[in-house]
């Protein structure tokens, strides 16, 4: 190497010049600056630099290196002072005037013997030029020319003579950049605006790779992989030195524990070690290609191999270095533009299957009977239980799904009656039947069943009387109403769902509700009673002929309903009797019926009875006849008095009781002091309590606590929340009472202390503890109880606690006493996987 003897003009010595060529260095090397730190840091390289850096800005490359008088040095002429103390410093300068002296020329600049010397060095200095067997000489002068034209792109440069493969070489060694069309030279400010480039150049290029990878996968990994100036893993691990060979092998797929016991270490020694280690790598390809996806999505080995085309090296990897998503895969599968048998065969590989609405669906009896109903839904009008058998049969059979074939017709059509997609009607048919029902649907179906009395009714009354909405919900009949209904539509007005096509509306059932329609109907035909319950009620009029038959024949004479027909006790005096023992307004109907078996009768409790002791019933209930109704006989009782004592009897459990509570409460003419004393609000008024404090304690509390919060009275106080209310000093139920009249503040357990939750869902005690435990995602079982009884000021006990986490998806390890949120966290610390 010859180059760096030219710095000689810019202070560096020979010696220094001589040493750092013996290396295979040239000026280049100093230009782009490339070294390791260590030679950095020398000061051989810093006095190098610095005469470098002096010779760019004293000249700019203006001239070629090789165009200095110092570049002869190495070639035997031991100076150069007698050349540019005569202002020689240009080779072709020395030449001429050497070349153009005379025999006779006393005058000349130098001596004779210093011009053989130069002419010498110059026929050596050439004849190396000629050889340049390491390109120096090339590499140097086409990147002085251009450094003098700025940027050029290779049109440009093979116009100037330079061979295109020593552009190439040039752009491998580095003493080049290439930015797009053009080639600039590898100078520090280049270095600049060519990272910059660069970045913008990855940037473009991971978006390619990632919208490519949506078509796909594999094939973009390894189109990127060709280009990428990262290192992959496996270069990487090569790079690595043995104090990684842990590391190693768990990548290959060792476990924690397989890998520790050799070592005498525990699993969590090595755990730390590794994640130690794979810190020190580099950014790799795979973190550019993977990174985002990993993070996101919950992929398993097999769909990673399958999808990627990647080995189990790298998914390793990427489950030491990053946790794993919790979205489903499948919903990137399906956003792709994989070709759909593609989709196909990625998600069968975690035994599901894409159905004809683009959604992932398990592969089971159910959804495949929802697929075939769906394809022959404009062939075929409905389906028989035999026909569809052989339809499900050919299905699975086709598709390779052997082990889901049916043998069984009703087993078979019990299964497509579960399917979200099919609705049955009468005599065992079945089509296909899209059950997704928008909300204002489903609440103008509900209003139309909000808008009838109490009853049995068919659902064909409703199909009958709202024949536009059924054309648009595709409803043919009563019979699939019903089903509608039943598995998909919430009615809390109806009570019970009976033989298809009837319901029940109110608590009495439907041989009540017969029988309270007989009696009111005495002297009219049967015939004629049953067309009047299809007319108001919708129910068939042939079956209701004959559930008379089967039911009440006594009540029938002649084809009339006949008056009377109950046995009433002639005795007057059991009348007055029974009098004397009733005087509450509500009682149970077994509390009558045990009543008059004690006083010695054998009558039965019927209406006709009742109405004669003052007394009226509907099912199970009796209540005084001043009273309209069951809920206004017990409104009158409890408010009767400023106090009143919830016994343990049977009727204060009812829903009827129940019900006219809860109402009483969530109005604020009760409040429950007690879990068995109640006291009106009214009376608390006369004593000085301001009603209007009620409701301002609850939505002074909703203010207070977030959406979605969990909380208790005692959490509440300890908090620091105050009120008007509390002051008061009601015992804690009363103020827990007055908060579950809200429908925003939920309770999630209904004995000790009350925990909530403000939320219009349904909290339960499962979804507590998991909520709970999710926000720490590891605990120690009894930290964690002791934690919610202090916070909350409970008492819950830890089986229950156990048991309910458990049930609830939590996992629990006996030997470390510990809940685990997360599976992955469970698997590595109890398993070391």
């Amino acid at each position: 190497m010859i180059s760096l003897f030219i710095l000689k003009k810019f202070g560096l010595t020979t010696t220094i010049a001589k040493k750092t060529s013996d290396k295979g260095l040239n000026i280049l090397d100093f230009i782009i600056d490339r070294f390791d730190k260590s030679f950095s840091k020398t000061t051989t390289y810093l006095k190098v630099k610095r005469a470098v850096d002096s010779m760019i800005a004293d000249n700019k490359f203006l001239f070629s290196p090789f165009e200095y008088v110092e570049v002869l040095i190495p070639f035997g002429l031991k100076s150069v002072n007698f050349l540019t103390k005569n202002n020689l410093f240009r080779i072709e300068e020395a030449k001429n005037i050497i070349l153009n002296r005379t025999k006779n020329d006393n005058d000349f600049l130098f001596t004779k013997n210093n011009s053989n010397k130069f002419v010498e060095a110059h026929k050596y200095f050439e004849k190396y030029a000629a050889s340049d067997k390491d390109n120096e000489i090339a590499y140097i002068s086409i990147f002085w020319k251009l450094a003098k034209k700025g940027k050029l792109n290779k049109n440009d440069l093979l116009n100037m003579g330079i061979d295109d493969s020593f552009i190439e070489e040039m752009l491998s060694k580095g003493y080049l950049f290439e930015m797009g069309d053009f080639i600039l030279v590898a100078t520090k400010e280049n270095r600049d605006i060519f990272n910059e480039f660069k970045k913008i150049k990855e940037l473009e290029k991971q978006k390619k790779l990632f919208k490519d990878m949506k078509k796909n996968p594999s094939e973009a990994v390894k189109e990127y992989r060709k280009t990428s100036n990262l290192l992959d893993l496996e270069e990487c691990l090569l790079n690595l030195d043995d104090n990684i060979g842990t590391l190693r092998k768990r990548l290959s797929g060792k476990t924690l524990e397989e890998i520790a016991k050799p070592l005498n270490l525990s699993r969590e020694r090595v755990r730390q070690k590794q994640a130690k280690l794979i810190l020190l790598f580099p950014k790799l390809q795979e973190d550019v290609i993977f990174k985002e996806l990993f993070q996101t999505y919950e992929i398993s080995l097999e769909s990673f191999l399958n999808i990627f085309k990647e080995n189990e090296k790298v998914f390793n990897y990427l489950k030491l270095r990053y946790s794993k998503g919790d979205k489903e895969l499948f919903d990137w599968i399906i956003s792709s533009e994989i070709p759909k048998n593609q989709k196909e065969d990625l998600i069968k590989i975690e035994n599901k299957y894409l159905s004809y609405d683009g959604s992932i669906k398990d592969i089971n009896r159910v959804n495949f009977i929802g697929e075939i109903l769906f394809e022959n839904r404009k062939k075929i009008n409905y389906f028989t239980q035999d026909f569809l058998k052989e339809k499900y049969n050919q299905y699975v059979l086709n598709r390779g799904y052997k082990k889901l074939y049916a043998e069984n017709a009703r087993s078979l059509f019990q299964s497509a009656e579960k399917s979200d997609f099919s609705i049955s009607t009468r005599n065992g048919k079945i089509r296909f039947h899209d059950n997704y029902i928008s909300k204002d649907v489903q609440k103008e179906l509900v209003d139309v069943i909000e808008s009838y009395d109490d009853g049995i009714y068919s659902m064909r009354k409703v199909v009958e009387e709202n024949k536009d909405l059924m054309e648009e919900i595709d409803i043919r009949d009563g019979y699939e109403l019903h089903n509608l209904f039943r598995r998909f539509i919430s009615c809390e007005v109806i009570k019970k769902y009976g033989r298809s096509p009837e319901f029940q509306i109110g608590h009495n059932s439907k041989k009540t509700f017969i029988l309270n329609k007989i009696k009111e109907s005495a002297g009219i035909s049967s015939e004629t009673f049953a067309n009047q319950l299809q007319k108001d009620y919708g129910l068939l009029n042939t079956s209701t002929m004959a559930y008379i038959s089967s039911n009440f024949r006594k009540y029938i004479g002649r084809d009339k309903i006949i008056e009377s027909s109950e046995i009433i006790p002639e005795d007057k005096s059991f009348y007055k009797i029974m009098k004397n023992k009733l005087g509450k307004n509500v009682y149970l109907y077994k509390d009558i019926t045990n009543l008059i078996a004690k006083l010695g009768y054998d009558y039965p409790a019927s209406q006709l009875i009742l109405n004669e002791c003052g007394y009226r019933f509907s099912g199970k209930m009796i209540w005084k006849n001043n009273f309209p109704n069951i809920s206004a006989a017990f409104t009158n009782e409890i408010l009767s008095n400023h106090f009143y004592e919830i016994k343990d009897e049977e009727i204060y459990k009812t829903i009827d009781f129940f019900s006219v509570m809860s109402r009483l409460e969530r109005e604020f003419k009760v409040i429950r002091i007690s879990s068995n004393k109640i006291v009106k609000t009214e009376f608390l008024e006369q004593q000085g309590l301001n009603l209007s404090l009620i409701p301002e304690f609850i939505k002074n509390v909703k203010k207070y606590i977030n959406y979605g919060e969990y909380f208790s009275l005692y959490s509440l106080i300890e908090s620091g929340f105050n009120n008007n209310l509390l002051d008061y000093g009601f015992e804690p139920i009363a103020y827990e009472r007055i908060l579950m009249t809200d429908r925003e503040i939920r309770p999630v357990n209904r004995t000790g202390m009350i925990v909530f939750q403000k939320t219009r869902d349904r909290p339960t005690l499962e979804k507590f503890y998991s909520d709970i435990l999710s926000s720490v995602g590891i605990m120690d079982e009894f930290d964690f109880k002791e934690d919610i009884n202090t916070k909350f000021g409970t008492n819950f006990e830890l089986d229950e606690i156990r048991n309910r986490l458990t049930s609830y998806g939590a996992y629990y390890s006996r030997p470390l006493n510990k809940f685990y949120f997360d599976k992955e966290d469970y698997l590595n610390e109890v398993y070391g996987r």
